[in-house]
């Protein structure tokens, strides 16, 4: 019975394979990455959480930028004299809901989805308060944490490459 080698190292035998692609890793190949996962498919995975990623910063940045000039000239049309500091720091508080969105929506049940009309305007209602409050003090750790992914998946796409 002829035994099945590493793709990647011809003269070792083969301990498991790849979840991805099948291929067949050595003791090393496995345990090169979290789980047994040839290079190529390590750097595929990889590369989509990266664009996943970028894609929630820059979707969140833009919505955030919109409301906060929307806010701000609100303001400015309202006529409340809060200063141009207050007018910053209003807009900053207010536009961090993306932010604040993204996180309900992590942990927000699924039992919501039974709602009639009335239930869901209440929930969104509530929600969008939630957000405004959440957003402000979790902006500034998730884009940090979506940085450091960046940062991390540089990494590993240079260490699958080794």
């Amino acid at each position: 019975m002829k035994k099945v080698k590493c793709y990647k190292h011809y003269d070792k035998d083969a301990v498991s394979q790849c979840v991805e692609c099948s291929r067949a890793l050595c003791l090393k190949c496995t345990s090169k990455h979290d789980e047994p996962l040839c290079n190529q498919c390590m750097i595929k995975l990889t590369k989509s959480n990266r664009v996943t990623l970028i894609r929630e910063m820059i979707r969140n940045i833009i919505i955030m930028v919109f409301i906060f000039f929307r806010v701000f000239n609100y303001i400015n049309h309202i006529e409340i004299e809060v200063g141009m500091s207050g007018k910053i720091v209003v807009s900053l508080f207010v536009s961090a809901i993306p932010w604040g969105w993204t996180v309900l929506n992590k942990i927000t049940s699924k039992y919501f989805l039974f709602l009639p009309l009335i239930g869901w305007l209440i929930y969104f209602a509530i929600k969008l308060v939630l957000s405004v409050y959440i957003g402000i003090f979790v902006m500034p750790f998730k884009i940090f944490q979506i940085l450091k992914g960046i940062k991390k998946s540089n990494k590993i796409i240079t260490y699958a490459y080794e």
